[in-house]
């Protein structure tokens, strides 16, 4: 979109279980720190690969060596998705919101 500028991210992993918590926050200019924790699992039960949140549970999709989590939320502002890309050498979200058939993008890449 129109407003450009930088964002800075920071993700921990923890193990737990059979399960793998994170955490992260993001400073994104002009809004100030969002932060975000969960846990990644695969549930024997289901047969699926999970991440829970306090915002829900959102299932997962193999493809290749990467796991693949999207989620999409409605609100009277409008749609706003996400993407969160887990492979054994590299982690990404993307982000995208939709408001007035305007959208705005976003990738973050992390590194060790």
């Amino acid at each position: 979109g129109a407003d450009a500028g930088p964002i800075s991210c920071k993700m921990s992993f923890r193990p737990n279980g059979n399960q793998l918590n994170y955490t992260g926050r993001c400073n994104v200019q002009d809004m100030g720190g969002q932060g975000f924790n969960g846990a990644i699992l695969y549930n024997d039960q289901t047969h699926r690969y999970e991440v829970r949140s306090p915002s829900g549970l959102v299932v997962g999709i193999r493809r290749g060596n990467s796991l693949v989590f999207t989620t999409k939320s409605q609100t009277m502002s409008g749609a706003a998705y996400s993407t969160m890309t887990l492979s054994p050498s590299s982690i990404s979200i993307s982000f995208s919101f939709i408001r007035n058939g305007q959208k705005t993008t976003s990738r973050v890449n992390f590194s060790k």
